[in-house]
């Protein structure tokens, strides 16, 4: 090698670069320069292996600008070590290398996805508001603010916002109001996972909640009143007419009948399904009118009514 034969050298330049995972194919990374001795050509080229071949993520001209030739995926690979090499036209050929770092910048270009797309869960009525119900999730492959989630309700769920709130940064369905089954028996959340980007992306997820009933439900005697005739000679066992009781519940508990008042001798008695009946012999001589106070009972709740029963 003469003395005028030296190796190329790289000016110096910045070793690190930053660019966009949406730039696309051809822009340009970097613009490299090597110098030799004056009548040497330089050739450059990239060393990396991982860079080389028709999967090449990075390719560099004749000029040394090293341009992007596939397409960058930061969630795949956020940084990029490659190798250039510059070498001389002589021979032998004289060779320098620079190594670079290329840094890829992260683009908002993933939806959060919510880990199922409908969620269900099923609550007893009895609940107390600011009761914690169940956690929505969604993830976003994107870095920084371009994958922090946030969430929030649709708009055609706001109508609800009475009785369920979701936390905005841990995706907690809470009741902010009372339910009661007799008035719904289910309810449908939509639910909006949006991410923190320039230009935010979102998705969607239903939430199913159903409500089981509980015994809140007093029964009642459909008719306050009852009134009714017996003939003093009845046997017992006569039936002399049928108690009714409604219950709002959807499960309706069996009601227990009792006479608490105006038959202190037990000539009647109720069956469990309601039917009241002579239980002893009656004589209108002794009594001709019977006032009686019933109450039925499911063993929560109690009704009242009252019944007259004439003795002919």
């Amino acid at each position: 090698m003469s003395p005028q034969e030296k190796p190329p050298k790289f000016e110096e330049r910045d070793s690190v670069y930053f660019i966009e995972e949406s730039s696309p194919v051809g822009q340009t990374v970097a613009q490299l320069s090597a110098v030799a001795a004056p009548e040497s050509e330089i050739t450059y080229t990239i060393a990396s292996t991982e860079h080389q071949g028709e999967g090449a993520l990075f390719q560099i001209d004749q000029s040394g600008r090293l341009v992007i030739s596939g397409l960058l995926d930061r969630e795949k690979r956020s940084v990029h070590k490659v190798t250039v090499l510059a070498e001389t036209d002589s021979s032998p050929s004289l060779v320098a290398y620079t190594d670079l770092t290329v840094n890829v910048l992260d683009t908002n270009d993933n939806r959060p996805v919510f880990q199922a797309n409908t969620y269900h869960v099923t609550v007893s009525e009895a609940l107390s508001p600011h009761t914690q119900l169940l956690k929505v999730s969604a993830l976003d492959n994107d870095f920084a603010n371009n994958g922090e989630v946030r969430y929030r309700f649709s708009e055609d769920t706001l109508h609800l916002a009475h009785l369920f709130s979701i936390d905005p940064h841990q995706g907690w369905i809470t009741t902010q109001g009372v339910l009661d089954y007799e008035q719904e028996h289910s309810f449908k959340l939509t639910v909006v996972a949006e991410d923190n980007g320039r230009a935010k992306l979102s998705a969607t997820a239903d939430v199913e909640i159903k409500v089981m009933d509980v015994n809140d439900s007093p029964p009642v005697f459909s008719q306050r009143v009852y009134s009714a005739a017996v003939n003093e000679d009845a046997l017992p066992g006569t039936i002399v007419f049928q108690l009714e009781t409604i219950d709002a519940d959807s499960k309706v508990t069996p009601v227990e009948f009792s006479i608490i008042s105006g038959d202190e001798l037990g000539q009647f008695q109720i069956k469990e399904n309601g039917e009241m009946y002579v239980a002893r012999a009656l004589d209108r001589e002794d009594i001709s009118q019977y006032r009686m106070e019933v109450v039925a009972t499911d063993g929560v709740f109690m009704a009242k009514c009252r019944v007259t029963i004439e003795v002919n």
